[in-house]
């Protein structure tokens, strides 16, 4: 697991503590859940993507992770300025 920090607003974040409270689970598991549910497996979209970066990771094998992702990220920055 991974720790992130977060910035919501002052009604988001009691929302989210009111229903964390009453599904009798930690605010993180309910950003876990709310996450799991954006980023959803069956979204074409995401699905897509994840099957290009599986691409691009065998290509680039002698890479580490964070290295693939630096590549990604500076030609998604490419593609956006474009």
């Amino acid at each position: 697991m991974k720790k992130t920090t977060i910035y919501i607003e002052e009604n988001d974040f009691e929302m989210l503590r009111t229903n964390a409270f009453l599904n009798n689970c930690s605010i993180s598991e309910m950003i876990r859940r709310g996450i799991k549910k954006v980023c959803s497996e069956n979204d074409p979209a995401l699905k897509q993507a994840m099957n290009s970066l599986n691409k691009i990771r065998e290509s680039f094998e002698e890479y580490s992770e964070s290295e693939i992702m630096d590549i990604v990220n500076e030609e998604i920055k490419l593609v956006r300025e474009s």
